[in-house]
């Protein structure tokens, strides 16, 4: 198993920022270059409260990788709810600057079919709302225990927010019934692991 912690200067966000790149254990001798190997890979979200490392430390997505023989993307993006704000653009950083940068380092596969996203909690909500805006981005959305409803949220937790409690009514594209908005070529390809939220 490969960890790598990468920390480069994001042009979106105007400052330094501290990714993780997990790349499974090559189960054969050709695979062991990894300028050889396109891996296909998953971006994973974290949840408020979280960064990437609490998934790595936290989880057995390592294990995972291996037996998926896929590379797991790990950004950390603090409690931006994967929204843009003024000061922090984290929506334009996830979904144009990224991945960009990841495969510059990386040689990972560009096939529809080798390309997923996933997120826990509120990244459940940026893995959502990404794969539904692009649905011909990935080939399956992974939600777990996803925040996707923050009207319905205690106040209490909204305004340890700002501003995002007002970005989230201004920018929020999921309603509050998901089945209207999954057409059935999207539904086969999400993944829901849900608790009331």
């Amino acid at each position: 198993m490969t960890l790598i912690n990468m920390q480069f200067y994001a042009n979106t966000l105007q400052q330094t920022v501290t990714i993780s790149v997990i790349l499974p254990e090559p189960r054969s001798s050709d695979q062991v270059s990894l300028t050889a190997t396109e891996w296909p890979y998953m971006i994973l979200l974290h949840g408020l409260g979280m960064n990437q490392s609490d998934i790595i430390r936290k989880t057995s997505i390592e294990r995972y990788a291996t037996a998926t023989q896929m590379a797991i993307i790990l950004p950390s993006l603090g409690r931006s709810c994967y929204l843009d704000s003024p000061s922090f653009p984290a929506w334009q950083f996830l979904t144009t600057e990224l991945m960009p940068r990841v495969t510059a380092t990386f040689k990972l596969s560009t096939n529809l079919a080798d390309c997923f996203i996933a997120g826990i909690s509120m990244g459940g909500y940026g893995a959502l709302r990404w794969g539904l805006i692009e649905p011909k981005r990935f080939r399956g959305i992974g939600v777990i225990s996803g925040a996707v409803n923050y009207f319905n949220f205690p106040t209490t937790i909204l305004e340890t927010l700002p501003p995002y409690r007002e970005l989230i009514n201004q920018q929020n594209m999921i309603p509050v019934d998901l089945d209207d908005l999954l057409t059935s070529e999207l539904t086969s390809s999400v993944y829901r692991v849900w608790h009331s939220r």
